[in-house]
């Protein structure tokens, strides 16, 4: 059986770990997913956040988790 994990790395390179946890311009997609969520509003909704890899869904959650 083949390692994945080694295979997958060799093929698509070594990701460096984030040196920032500042979301910039993304400001409007926040809003968005706020809204979407109604917490200011006492609500309790949810979202499913669907995209490329790499575009920044982690980290667009993990912002609105701080604000939380």
């Amino acid at each position: 059986m083949r390692n994945l994990t080694s295979a997958t790395s060799a093929m698509i390179g070594a990701v460096p770990p984030r040196t920032t946890t500042e979301l910039v311009g993304r400001q409007e997609e926040v809003h968005r997913l706020l809204d979407a969520l109604g917490w200011d509003d006492g609500g309790a909704g949810a979202v499913l956040l669907a995209g490329d890899a790499g575009i920044g869904k982690t980290a667009l959650v993990a912002d609105v988790l701080r604000r939380a």
